[in-house]
């Protein structure tokens, strides 16, 4: 019996022993991975972009200015979406210059487009985007013209904003109208030249940038048909403009400028340098001719240099060079 036993011993003693040995678990993570590892569950990486958003200028509707943004976003996002969803917002409640011109409750339903043969990106927006802007409402109660100006910047503002970043030349807004998805027309995007027509895509508009350029041809023009006070006060600078040490005061640049026996009859702009700390501009206007009020007398300046300064983010010309600049000497 005790040999059969012993036999028994010998063939299974490495099983027994093994179930009798310690464990071997797999290794916990510490606290301090466990707490990574959460961190990182459901986390989307987020990157940054430093934007440029163009909004309405409060003292002349007719013009855009840019106002720089640094956005935060999820890295999976479209840019382009994250930018139109910025311009909805409105702009920073310290920019006081800006107005919104888009209803805020107005969503981006998509965005599509690429960067090749097209060259146009493709913005479907809700139904809001056509309500009146509520700056608009604001100010107004029924005035066509008004409404028209604004609808126009509404899609000035996204196509100056999406071509910004210089991969599209194009931008075509669509509406989502219930279930149906359908191009902008004319008179939506206020148009009046073939109102019913569709809204063919939209180049970068330019030419309602405040840029100095864009300010010395509005502030010449606006002397040329001799149209004073708003909005050509805003794009003169009266800092420093002294008269026998009197300030001078808007009221009375303006009744200056009135009483002035020299007008612009015509003018062409040329060079525009920037300073290095773009605080600065010189705008080199080729040729200007002026007569007076009766017309007899003529004189035309070339390679006239306008020197602008940047106050509160608008180019301004100084008073005192432009009034000296209408003379006949």
């Amino acid at each position: 019996m005790c040999a059969l036993l012993m036999a028994l011993l010998l063939t299974s003693g490495c099983s027994i022993l093994d179930s009798l040995s310690p464990v071997h678990e797999e290794a916990l993570p510490s606290e301090e991975d466990a707490a990574q590892i959460e961190y990182n569950v459901g986390t989307t990486q987020s990157t940054s972009y430093s934007a440029t958003l163009y909004y309405i200028y409060q003292g002349d509707n007719d013009m855009l200015l840019p106002e720089k943004r640094t956005l935060s976003f999820d890295q999976d996002r479209r840019i382009e979406t994250v930018l139109i969803e910025e311009l909805i917002k409105g702009p920073a409640p310290e920019q006081t210059n800006l107005l919104a011109v888009i209803d805020p409750n107005t969503k981006v339903i998509s965005v599509t487009g690429d960067t090749g043969a097209s060259d146009t990106l493709y913005i479907t927006l809700s139904a809001e985007f056509l309500n009146e802007p509520p700056v608009y409402k604001e100010k107004y109660t029924d005035d066509p013209a008004e409404l028209n100006r604004y609808r126009r910047q509404a899609v000035n503002a996204i196509v100056n904003t999406i071509t910004e970043l210089g991969q599209f030349s194009r931008v075509d807004i669509q509406i989502q109208d219930g279930k149906n998805t359908r191009r902008l027309i004319n008179s939506e995007a206020g148009r009046t030249t073939n109102p019913a027509n569709t809204l063919e895509p939209v180049t970068r508009q330019y030419d309602v940038i405040i840029t100095p350029r864009m300010v010395v041809q509005k502030v010449f023009t606006l002397m040329r048909d001799r149209a004073w006070r708003a909005p050509l006060g805003n794009y003169l600078s009266f800092e420093g403009s002294q008269d026998n040490g009197l300030a001078t005061s808007e009221e009375r640049a303006y009744a200056e400028l009135a009483a002035q026996d020299v007008q612009i009859e015509d003018f062409t702009i040329g060079d525009v340098t920037q300073s290095t700390d773009g605080k600065s501009a010189v705008v080199t206007v080729r040729q200007l001719q002026l007569r007076d009020k009766l017309g007899k007398v003529k004189y035309s300046k070339e390679n006239v240099p306008i020197k602008l300064t940047l106050e509160n983010g608008i180019w301004k010309i100084p008073y005192t060079r432009f009034s000296n600049i209408l003379t006949l000497q």
